[in-house]
Order: structure tokens, then C-alpha cells, then sequence
């Protein structure tokens, strides 16, 4: 579109794909598109405001009525500018009322009501809003009064407190609500507390371990309550555990090896606990200069060599002053040590679910240097496919693996848009600048491990893979580090049912084998979206295969069915070659409508659960929970290969999928599962595809 009002609908539409940052570019694009619509001098005086730089000088022009418009537009696209830019930062409830109560000009106001009210629905919007927080003291004295005024039971005046509290907006998480049987400085989680930061200030890394040990217990049934986290959040028991953490790396104590190792692994297993215990917790860490300590911890180990992340880290560690003296260098230990392992687990469990903590891990350096860890790792392993058991037992990724794993699992952490408490995330950028270089080195691990290998190592670098390969060029990456053929002999491997994994996997239900058919399902969905890594996975007959485990897993892994489906539904999208030959007799569209029907049956109640699906390797709650997921991408596939394919089109009405699809859209729970049904009807050909 021009210059024209025309374009504030594209301007306003930038927040709905989450990439806040990267709007004011956006809109510059736009308004460099309009050059012809609008006097030069005019864009060249949006542009400035947008990169806020003064704007240069030009000759007065008399205002016309086309002027005027162009000034309107203006105000609305900064308008909505200056909402994205503030949206990630602020709390978006009160940010809505102040636009809509400041911004001038009721164009503008309407234009701010619609962009938020299209990106956010009622209940997202009330979730975001911000809320007030009170201290313990102040909800003592709240129950205190209801005691004595209104005379009131314990029990009664605290749940009193709770609802008028809740009432005003008032967030309660991390309030002891219940009624203790001793001061909160009495608790024994305090006094272990206590003894910790007394031993901190006599150096005795003996003592440290001792407190370390009784303060670990209380995250242990019996001791484990929701009361104790909340306490030890209130204390703030982060900050002695980094104490004890920097004080067992700096060697500044004088022990014995075997002495220093266990006080090292039982804090770093500690601050795993406390950040797991509560949200909270992971907010506090995310705080910068304590993040700053955990990822010199993790530089100790992995010192960052290379990297498109280096830059960032070292302007961060430029402008935070740690809390924890960190002046002097931490000596360098094996590199492929058990502490390693935990601390990455620490910085995992601390990212998981909170956006603060994931950017300033990431920019700390601290997901750097889980790429290192794996780099280093695969490095120093041979790739050998055809190696034996003892080969593979010996290689430094088979001895290592659970630090690999433990690093995949942060650099998911941090990839991962998790945290509904805000209305955006940085993952996608996450992902594109760790991507570089972790991809290659997590695409090497997979040929490193020999081929029929079901093991927990594998389902850890595919969930990584998968989530770093966010873009064109990162799926393009896997295919061109060799990724597809090990990707194809595990999908293979778990999904065939005469393949020996398969068969253990039908008597173990607690076997590694089922991760690893969801995960390498999922990587197959997400590097499917990239055309180029499409047409590899077609050459090596990925579309029979996907069959296979349709007929056999489907009907009792609807997260499996999801991943699978949805795959599909990337595999057919602009391929009509493709299409065809999944609508052949016995293809894999004939399995789609028959995997779509058994989901139906299962939602429906039409279908006892077997004794299999009650199993731990597929929850029936979680199966039930993840049913309108995978029968929207089952529709979604039967209209991707409908679309430009006539021969699907022929053999889909000579299957039943009408039936299958009006089905789907009288039973969808949500508009997005009709929708899909509907739209599959139509590009199958069928009359009156709107009624079910």
C-alpha cells in the first residue's frame, strides 16, 4: 500500500507475530515503499522521528487536504510504534488505559483500541495486566484486624483477607496464606537458611556443605511444601546459595579435592531447587548481576572463544556490578566435568517460564557457553555410524552426555516463548543467534551416535534442533551438516513396528523410546517448513513412514498424532507431486481421515481407553488434553493436499473425508479446528461446505 490511510493496517498488524523490536524497521520499510505516494521530504521526516534523530531542514509546503491525511497516518503509525516499543515493557492493562485516556485525536484512539483488542483477547489482556504486590507484613495485619475488629476465627479472617485482597488486583503468590504454628523466623527452612550465611562469612567449605545438605532437604517430601518455597522466596535465599556457589569455584578455600567437588554439586543442585520451587525465584535470578555470577561459573568451564553472541555478552558484563565479587579469574577444571552438567541444569530450570531470565542468561554469555559445551564435546568424538557398543562407550560424547544433555536442555529453555506474563518474547532472536552455532555441532552429535541408539542424548538434541532451526537458513543448516539422515533412520527406528527398539518399546512403556518419537516427529515438522530440507525428506520417503506411525501410534499418542499431522501438513503445502502420491492406495491420506476418525471416537467417549494408553509413556489425561490439536492439523493436511492436487482431491471423496471433515467441524471445541474443517471441505470441492 501507499502513503495513504491504507497504511495503518499493516502498521498496526506488526505485533500479532510477536516481534516488537523489530517494528520501527518495519514500518521504515513501508514508508520507503511509499516514496512516489508522498512529498520526499515527508518520509524523510517520519524516518527521522522513527530513528529519533533530529529531523533535517526543509522548505515550508502549504498544507492541502492530501497533506493532512499523510499527517494523520503519521500520528497512527507512530502511534502504534510507540505502543509496540512500550507493550514488552510495561504493564499492558494500564499501558491500554493510558492510551486510550492520552492519545490525541479519536482516529488515533480507535486505531490504539483496535491494534491491542487484534492482538490480545479479554482474558490474555486481563492475564498481562499488571498487579499489585504487598508484602507479608502488611497481609499479617490484614487478618490481624479482621480478628480483633470483626472478631473472627483464624481460619475465617485469612480466607476474609484472601478474597479482599484478590479483589482489589492484589497478586498473593508469594504470601504464606496459611495459618503457621510458629513464627516465620522460627520455620526450620530459616534457621538452615541462617546457618548457610553464617557459614558463607567463615570461608568452611565443610560447614557450607553441611548447610547446603539441611537446607536441600526441605525441597525433599516430606519436608517439600508450597509454604517453605514461599518462605525461602521471601528470604531470599538466592543470594547466599550464589555465595556458596562463587566461594566453592574461586578456590578460596584450602580442602581436599573430593571435599570441594561435593560442596560444588550440592550447590549447584541447591540453586537447581530454589529456582524450580517457585516462578519467583527465577525472577529474582534473572536480576543481571546475578546472572552475571552463574555465567562466569559456566565461562570457567567453557571460556567463549567465537561466537555471534560474544559482543552482546561482553556490553552486558560491562554494565553489571556483581554482587558477588568476581574480580579474579575462576580456574579452569576438566572441561567435561559432572559440575558443568548441574550448573547448566540450574541455568535451565532458572529460564524455564520466565522471559527476564532467559534474555539476560542469553546475554551474559551463559547460553554461550552451552554451545561451547557441546562443541567441545563433539569434537573430541569420532564420527563412526557403524561403531560397536564399546567403541561408542568410549567416546567423549557417550561419556559426557548428560552435560549435553544438560546444555540442549538450556538452550530450549531459552528458545522457548514460555512465559504468558508478558505479551512478547525474545526466543525467535534467541534462536537466530545461537543457531549458528550450536546447530552444526548438535547436527554432528546425531551422526556421532551410532545408528538404533534410543537414548535420552538423542531425544535432547532434537528437542534443541528443534527449536533453534527457527528460520529458512537454520533449517537449510541441518540439511547441509547431514541432519535428514540421521533424522530419517530415528524416526525410522521408533516408529517401525518391526524394527527392535519398536518392539521394546511395546513392552517398556517406560522406555526412552516414545521421547524420541515425538521428538524426532517434531524436528521433522519444523525442518519441513524450509523447501529445500522439504524435498530431502520426500527423496528418502519420509511420507511412508509418517504412515506407519500413524497406524500404529496414533490412536494412543495424540501428541505424537499432533507432530506427525502437522508435518504432514508442511510436507504437502505447494508440493501437488507429493499430494499425489500420498492419495495412492494405501497412502498416507487414507491414514490421515482413519487417524482424524479414531480421534473423533477417543473425544467423543466412543472408545475405552486400553490398558496402554493409561501407561507412562502416554497419559491419557494429556492424550485427551491434546486431541482438538491434532485433529485441526489431520484437517489441515487433508486441505494442504487437496489444494493443487486433483488426484487427492479424487481419492479423498473416495475415502469418506467429507464425513470425516463435517464430523470434525460439529465436534471442534474452538474456531480454529472449524475453521480448518471447513476450509479442507471447500478445497476438496464439496457443496455447502459451510454447515457441518
Amino acid at each position: 500500500g501507499g502513503a495513504r490511510t491504507t497504511m495503518l493496517a499493516p502498521a498496526l498488524k506488526l505485533g500479532r507475530q510477536g516481534e516488537h523490536r523489530g517494528a520501527a524497521e518495519r514500518v521504515k520499510d513501508m514508508l520507503d515503499r511509499a516514496r512516489g505516494q508522498a512529498p520526499t521530504g515527508r518520509l524523510q521526516a517520519w524516518r527521522c522521528e522513527l530513528e529519533e534523530e533530529p529531523e533535517p531542514a526543509r522548505p515550508a509546503a502549504p498544507a492541502s487536504a492530501e497533506e493532512e491525511a499523510l499527517a494523520r497516518v503519521r500520528e497512527q503509525v507512530l502511534t502504534a510504534k510507540d505502543f509496540l516499543r512500550r507493550a514488552t515493557s510495561a504493564g499492558l492493562g494500564a499501558l491500554l488505559r493510558q492510551g486510550l485516556g492520552r492519545t490525541p485525536g479519536t482516529g488515533a484512539r480507535e486505531s490504539w483500541h483496535s491494534c491491542v483488542c487484534r492482538m490480545f483477547s479479554e482474558a490474555q489482556l486481563r492475564k498481562l495486566a499488571p498487579k499489585r504486590v504487598i508484602s507479608q507484613a502488611a497481609f499479617d495485619e490484614a487478618v490481624k484486624d479482621n480478628v480483633e475488629t470483626f472478631e473472627m476465627e483464624q481460619a475465617e479472617a485469612i480466607d476474609a483477607a484472601i478474597k479482599e485482597f484478590e479483589s482489589q488486583g492484589v497478586d498473593l503468590a508469594s504470601i504464606v496464606t496459611k495459618d503457621l504454628t510458629q513464627p516465620v523466623d522460627a520455620h526450620p527452612a530459616v534457621l538452615s537458611l541462617q546457618a548457610l550465611a553464617s557459614s558463607l562469612e567463615s570461608a568452611s567449605s565443610a560447614a557450607m556443605l553441611r548447610s547446603v545438605r539441611a537446607l536441600l532437604e526441605h525441597f525433599v517430601p516430606p519436608l517439600a511444601s508450597e509454604v517453605t518455597a514461599k518462605i525461602l522466596l521471601q528470604k531470599d535465599a538466592l543470594v547466599p546459595t550464589l555465595g556458596v556457589l562463587s566461594s566453592a569455584w574461586s578456590g578460596g578455600c584450602v580442602v581436599e579435592d573430593a571435599l570441594e567437588r561435593e560442596l560444588r554439586q550440592e550447590s549447584a543442585a541447591l540453586l537447581s531447587s530454589l529456582v524450580s520451587s517457585h516462578r519467583q525465584q527465577r525472577r529474582l535470578l534473572a536480576i543481571p548481576d546475578r546472572a552475571l555470577v552463574l555465567s562466569n561459573l559456566l565461562h570457567s568451564h567453557f571460556p567463549p572463544e567465537q561466537g555471534s553472541w560474544l559482543d552482546e555478552m561482553h556490553r552486558f558484563q560491562e554494565t553489571s556490578l556483581s554482587a558477588v565479587s568476581l574480580s579474579a579469574p575462576f580456574p579452569a577444571p576438566d572441561a567435561f566435568s559432572e559440575d558443568a552438567a548441574l550448573l547448566l541444569q540450574a541455568a535451565a530450570a532458572a529460564a524455564t517460564q520466565c522471559e527476564d531470565a532467559k534474555v539476560h542468561l542469553v546475554r551474559s554469555g551463559a547460553a554461550g557457553a552451552a554451545v561451547a559445551a557441546v562443541a567441545t564435546v563433539v569434537e573430541a568424538s569420532p564420527a563412526s555410524p557403524e561403531a560397536s557398543p564399546e567403541d561408542w562407550a568410549a567416546t567423549a560424547l557417550a561419556r559426557h552426555a548428560g552435560m549435553v544433555q544438560a546444555a540442549c536442555r538450556l538452550l530450549v529453555a531459552v528458545t522457548s516463548a514460555d512465559d504468558d506474563s508478558l505479551p512478547s518474547s525474545s526466543a525467535f532472536a534467541h534462536a537466530r543467534a545461537l543457531g549458528k552455532d550450536a546447530v552444526p555441532a548438535l547436527t554432528r552429535s546425531l551422526q556421532v551416535v551410532p545408528a538404533g541408539d534410543a537414548s535420552p542424548l538423542r531425544v535432547a538434541v532434537c528437542s534443541a534442533l528443534k527449536q533453534l532451526a527457527a528460520n529458512e537458513e537454520l533449517c537449510k543448516a541441518v540439511l547441509e551438516h547431514g541432519g535428514v539422515d540421521p533424522l530419517m533412520e530415528m524416526l525410522a527406528s521408533s516408529c517401525d513396528a518391526r524394527h527392535p527398539f519398536g518392539q521394546t518399546a511395546a513392552l517398556d512403556p517406560l522406555s526412552s523410546v516414545p521421547a524420541l518419537r515425538r521428538s524426532s516427529i517434531a524436528l521433522v515438522r519444523q525442518l519441513a517448513s524450509a523447501d529445500a530440507v522439504k524435498a530431502a525428506l520426500l527423496e528418502q520417503g519420509v511420507l511412508d513412514l509418517i504412515g506407519q506411525g500413524l497406524r500404529r501410534h496414533a490412536p494412543l499418542d495424540a501428541r505424537w498424532a499432533e507432530h506427525a499431522l502437522g508435518a504432514l501438513a508442511n510436507l504437502l503445502l505447494r508440493q501437488p507431486e507429493a499430494s499425489a502420491r500420498a492419495a495412492q492406495e494405501g497412502g498416507a491420506l487414507e491414514e490421515v481421515v482413519r487417524c482424524v476418525d479414531s480421534l473423533l471416537d477417543a473425544a467423543c467417549g466412543g472408545k475405552q481407553a486400553s490398558a496402554e494408553e493409561k501407561t507412562p509413556a502416554s497419559p491419557q489425561l494429556t492424550h485427551a488434553a491434546r486431541i482438538p490439536h491434532a485433529v485441526r492439523q489431520g484437517c489441515q493436511t487433508l486441505r494442504n493436499a487437496a489444494a493443487r492436487s486433483p488426484e487427492a482431491r479424487e481419492r479423498l471423496t473416495a475415502i469418506g473425508a467429507e464425513r470425516t471433515l463435517r464430523r470434525a467441524a460439529r465436534w471442534a471445541p474452538d474456531d480454529a479446528t472449524r475453521d480448518a474443517a471447513r476450509a479442507a471441505l471447500r478445497d476438496i470441492g464439496c457443496d455447502d461446505y459451510m454447515r457441518a
